[in-house]
């Protein structure tokens, strides 16, 4: 409604939730209707969702389908942040981008998510659309008042701009939906274990939430061997096919009301990280989570009893304030929680204690908490990581980067292999070699002059079912071991690295260094 009859961008920071928003605008609001005139979906894999869908029934279509989307010529677009906001870099071939945002509407989701070294890329670009005439609204459960004051701040030291142009609105629901229990310990799978073979309810659909893979990894291992079976695990480390279906799969298990309007009765335990926290419309009844950060609990909170109509007479959240050490970064440590925050938000939710806690609660200690006087008490190492990225793209000149990189992390796309090299999945030593005969006949057409649409729509539909069988791994993973095992070659242009690593149900495990003697630990 806000958007109305303007061009307009909704941005969300993780990919489950940004197709998960456009499932819901596709189905939901305008019911399937010339959807491939209204509403596009940006990220890297835009062609395959279009594939799947098949919204057009001709590959000729698909392809002008993905051109329309990737010109920005659909009315809506539904994107990550890296496909729009890397224009604050620049680079050649920004103009385009700068040419929009005059007469554009950005709806920014969930910007309290986004790290100290993204959170200046958007608030830079946020600063720039509106400079240039555009309009920004920033819909968020939680509001952080340091990520407003930073809003008005092009510079650390000056004076903010003016707030005249902002204007502030709250929603909050009328009835709570949570009561939480603190822990002062570490997350552990005896207490989960305990309360689960306590809990004579019928509705057991049960959320457990931890700030790391292996730790998500290490739970399902320990329940599974106290004899639970009903477990789940989603994370980043899966790769596309079965990241797909659990993330069709936790839908499926987040519907809180059947066709009768009852309450869904289900007995399972999901294990999860942050993957799941940015609004994908799930309901679950109970949640044990790890603490990160004020925000990124609030949005875990939101998972359970999301359309609170479930009791809250005992508690339905529990929440373990004692973390590892070494997860936590300073200015000389590798961890990937901020030290400062991490301490504000534990001391926040520990003096609040057990009860049931309002959505004015939660707003109310973000406002009191988490403060830009409040970080810089605890020295928080935020600001010096945001203001040392904001002055980086604030002093580019036009045309001074050849590209831009949007993300500092490095990820790698890999196939996982066992100890011997042999690809888990044995549909891909088939759709490699079917590729590989389809590329010489597609270069075979084009040195004679022939145009075979129908090749290319098969070669387009092995690559995509290819690649739905990589997972994407950080930098460590990639360069763990020196395997020799050789590369897939997808594309001209694209060769896909066979990587030594374990893969089951719980997902991509790194090898260890006695998994195998010939392997070199870098």
């Amino acid at each position: 409604m806000w958007i109305g009859n303007n061009k307009g961008f909704f941005i969300l920071p993780i990919k489950t939730a940004i197709e998960s928003i456009f499932d819901r605008i596709k189905n939901d609001i305008i019911e399937n209707e010339n959807l491939n005139k209204r509403v596009a979906l940006l990220t890297g894999e835009t062609y395959s969702r279009y594939q799947r869908d098949d919204i057009r029934s001709t590959v000729e279509k698909n392809l002008e389908y993905v051109d329309e989307t990737r010109r920005y010529a659909i009315p809506l677009t539904i994107s990550t942040p890296d496909q729009i906001f890397d224009f604050v870099f620049k680079a050649k071939g920004c103009e385009i981008k700068y040419a929009m945002l005059n007469y554009s509407k950005f709806v920014i989701d969930e910007i309290q998510s986004y790290s100290a070294d993204l959170l200046p890329l958007i608030i830079f670009g946020i600063q720039k659309i509106i400079e240039l005439g555009g309009k920004v609204a920033i819909i968020t459960a939680t509001f952080p008042p340091f990520v407003e004051d930073l809003l008005f701040r092009t510079d650390s030291n000056k004076k903010e701009s003016d707030r005249s142009l902002f204007k502030k609105k709250e929603f909050k629901t009328g009835s709570a939906r949570h009561n939480i229990k603190i822990e002062k310990d570490m997350i552990n799978s005896d207490y989960i274990y305990k309360h689960y073979k306590n809990n004579d309810s019928k509705h057991k659909k049960y959320l457990v939430v931890v700030n790391t893979v292996k730790k998500a990894q290490q739970l399902y291992e320990e329940l599974e061997s106290k004899g639970l079976k009903n477990l789940k695990i989603i994370h980043s480390k899966f790769d596309r096919k079965d990241r797909r279906k659990l993330e069709n799969e936790i839908k499926d298990t987040g519907k809180t009301l059947d066709d009768n309007n009852n309450l869904i009765e289900e007995d399972v335990i999901w294990i999860a990280t942050q993957v799941i926290e940015a609004s994908l419309d799930i309901d679950l009844d109970y949640l044990f989570t790890e603490l990160s950060d004020l925000n990124a609990l609030f949005q875990r909170m939101g998972r359970v009893n999301r359309k609170g109509k479930k009791s809250i007479d005992d508690p339905n959240i529990f929440i373990f304030t004692k973390i590892e050490e070494k997860y936590l970064k300073t200015e000389n440590s590798k961890g990937f929680i901020d030290k400062g925050i991490y301490r504000i938000s534990k001391r926040a939710i520990e003096n609040f204690n057990d009860g049931i806690i309002s959505e004015e609660d939660k707003q109310n200690m973000i406002n009191e908490y988490l403060t830009t006087d409040n970080l810089k008490k605890e020295n928080s190492n935020f600001y010096v990581e945001y203001w040392n990225k904001y002055d980086y793209v604030k002093n580019l000149n036009f045309g001074e980067l050849d590209s831009n990189k949007f993300r500092n992390i490095l990820s790698y796309d890999v196939f996982p292999c066992d100890e011997n090299g042999k690809f888990y999945r044995e549909e891909i030593y088939e759709l490699e070699d079917k590729i590989q005969d389809i590329r010489q006949r597609m270069s075979d057409n084009y040195k004679n002059g022939v145009h075979n649409n129908s090749l290319i729509e098969k070669y387009m539909k092995l690559k995509d079912e290819i690649l739905s069988y990589t997972v994407s791994v950080g930098f460590y993973d990639y360069i763990s071991y020196n395997n020799n095992f050789g590369e897939v070659e997808v594309s001209k242009y694209r060769k896909i690295r066979k990587l030594r690593c374990k893969y089951d149900e719980l997902g991509f495990r790194r090898c260890e260094k006695s998994d195998n003697n010939k392997g070199i630990f870098m």
